[in-house]
Order: C-alpha cells, then structure tokens, then sequence
C-alpha cells in the first residue's frame, strides 16, 4: 500500500505588536537618592569620616532634603 502524501501547510505568522512602555514619573517633590546620597557624603566628611553613621546620615540628608 502506498503512504498517503500529506499536503504541506505554510505557517503563518502573525505580527506581534507590543503595547508602548509606561514611564513612571517620579512626583516632583520626591527627591532623587543621588542628592540624598551627595549630601550624606558630605555630612559624613564633616564629621571626619567616622564610619558607623551611615544611616543617621542619610536620614538627616533626606529630612534635610524634603523641606
């Protein structure tokens, strides 16, 4: 018995589209970590580079910072 050729189907593709990205957008009265970060730096240089203050620094920057 012969085998039955089957016919051959092309496939199709469809056109993948992607939704556009959201940029999420800080409010304006947020401060960047990059200003908060410069002026701990700078708190921590004026004490002398004393480690160990790091989050007190910050913290005092960003309160600083958000009035």
């Amino acid at each position: 018995m012969a085998k039955r050729k089957t016919p051959t189907t092309s496939k199709v593709t469809r056109a993948t589209t992607t939704a556009p990205m959201r940029v999420q957008r800080k409010p304006a009265d947020t401060v960047a970590s990059e200003d908060i970060a410069r002026l701990a730096y700078e708190k921590f240089v004026a004490r002398g580079c004393e480690h160990g203050h790091d989050v007190a620094d910050w913290l005092a920057a960003e309160a600083e910072l958000s009035r």
